[in-house]
């Protein structure tokens, strides 16, 4: 009886590293394909960020006038902001960032919180903001940055904001993500696929006439995926602005915290 028990479970085992096996024989170059589909689209969206010409840059005071700037099209800017906060107690401060017309009224903006907070275990801040507009209607325009601080102004500012502003030639917003979601996703199935490693160390080969087929269907996946969204860098899709300047990114955007709002 000893011996059926013994020869019964040797067989469930058995199965168990066949089923395991097979299983990794199938997927795993799906999970290298998804890991060099997200690391690629990340690498081109590295790429992709180098596409923009720097309008001005430097440090500048509380609503201090930038600009002007031109614009002759229908054109995407990026206002990056770093401004940190006094740090010798903690600190608050909202950062309105604002598109203005060419008389210096108000059309549209976005805004965030920085702060700098210490307390027993450690301190913690925020002190950059991203503020990225598609305008449409060509004319002159400028930008202004507003900070509204929880203390007094003299205590609480740190000398002066730091900003760039730069002309975006291909949008990259949605590229971070769905690369990060595509490695997210590998890495799942990944774990799956090797959580009972310690009954079989099987790695199949990754060069079989099998595995060359997985690629080569990624690959033309991954091609018509990355035109897709050179596309939506292209016309900013998903971008404050696209459609109306008033408008607020797509709820699929990255704004990094931003708070996005027109009149």
């Amino acid at each position: 009886m000893r011996r059926i028990i013994l020869n019964r479970r040797r067989e469930q085992r058995n199965a168990a590293i066949n089923d395991s096996n097979a299983l990794r024989t199938k997927y795993l170059p799906h999970v290298i394909s998804l890991f060099a589909i997200g690391i690629t689209i990340m690498v081109f969206r590295i790429v992709f960020a180098t596409f923009s010409s720097e309008i001005s840059s430097g440090n500048i005071k509380n609503n201090e006038i930038i600009g002007p700037v031109e614009v002759n099209g229908t054109s995407l800017y990026n206002l990056s902001v770093e401004h940190n906060l006094n740090r010798y107690s903690n600190n608050w401060c909202s950062l309105s960032m604002l598109l203005l017309d060419e008389n210096k009224n108000y059309i549209t903006g976005a805004s965030k919180d920085l702060y700098y907070e210490r307390d027993r275990d450690g301190s913690y801040s925020e002190s950059n903001a991203e503020y990225s507009i598609v305008i449409k209607k060509p004319g002159i325009y400028y930008f202004t940055i507003n900070s509204k601080y929880s203390k007094n102004e003299n205590e609480s500012r740190s000398g002066f904001i730091k900003m760039r502003l730069n002309k975006v030639y291909l949008g990259t917003n949605y590229l971070t993500n769905f690369a990060i979601a595509l490695i997210v996703l590998g890495g799942f199935l990944i774990l799956y696929l090797f959580h009972d490693w310690e009954i079989t160390e099987y790695i199949p080969p990754m060069s079989s006439k099998y595995s060359s087929s997985i690629y080569k269907k990624f690959l033309f996946a991954g091609a018509i995926i990355l035109l897709v969204f050179i596309y939506s860098g292209i016309t900013y899709d998903g971008y404050a602005g696209t459609n109306s300047i008033y408008d607020a990114p797509s709820s699929m955007f990255s704004n990094n915290n931003n708070h996005y709002f027109g009149r």
